[in-house]
């Protein structure tokens, strides 16, 4: 579904990326993890095109889709949930919902796809005409990773979905992220720091260290955060 090959970039002349290469097969939950700073965002950003790609080849489905735009992306499938609880505070979640659907040119559609939604977390449902402000913040992160969903994505990109939350609510949205994917079928890339609670849910892993993949396990299981750990402190 992905392919990631040896790109380079980052902000300008500042370059955060150096030759990262990795894949995400089709229905997958993909974990990114590594240290402050060591590029897993810029990762997402460029894949989405929020970013340029200086160097390097980005196939989505087989089509190299490097610095295309954005929008052109979320028409292709695209999903991107960017972290920190990113929504409209002075919006009800309806409408944030609504917002999430921009790409879509009928309004059946738009409405069936939210229904959806409310089907899947009965919660939102209970709260569509609350202001978002007034969410909790595990309330926040749902109302996010839903409006991503409004698009029906093939792929989500999904940048530290665990920031700023108690540690309840770090289990109750990885679940969620798992229920997603069962649900709707589509493919998962998330980048994170909570390599414990990501691990819980992920099919494969990739580390990354100041710009690079420096491991790939395919195999998550009991050792699998050992190592990390390890790699962390090289």
């Amino acid at each position: 579904m992905l392919n990631i090959k040896e790109i380079v970039g980052g902000y300008g002349q500042k370059k955060i990326l150096h030759k990262v290469t990795f894949r995400v097969a089709s229905s997958e939950i993909v974990g990114l993890v590594g240290p402050n700073g060591c590029g897993k965002s810029t990762v997402l950003k460029s894949i989405y095109g929020l970013l340029r790609v200086d160097e390097g080849e980005i196939l989505y489905g087989g089509v190299p889709i490097q610095n295309r735009k954005p929008s052109l992306n979320a028409l292709e499938g695209i999903g991107y949930v960017p972290q920190g609880n990113k929504i409209f505070d002075r919006l009800t979640v309806h409408e944030n919902l609504e917002l999430g659907g921009f790409v879509l040119r009928d309004a059946r559609e738009l409405v069936q796809r939210i229904n959806e939604v409310y089907e899947l977390f009965p919660a939102l449902a209970g709260n569509k005409n609350r202001m978002a402000g007034k969410l909790s913040g595990g309330e926040r992160q749902l109302l996010g990773l839903s409006r991503g969903l409004i698009q029906k994505p093939k792929v989500i990109l999904l940048d530290e979905p665990s920031i700023g939350l108690a540690p309840r609510l770090v289990s109750l949205t990885m679940a969620t992220i798992k229920q997603i994917r069962n649900q709707f079928t589509v493919t998962i890339l998330v980048v994170e720091q909570n390599v414990r609670e990501v691990l819980k849910i992920t099919d494969r892993v990739y580390v990354m260290r100041l710009g690079q993949i420096i491991l790939e396990e395919t195999q998550v299981g009991t050792g699998t955060e050992q190592k990390i750990r390890e790699v962390f402190l090289l």
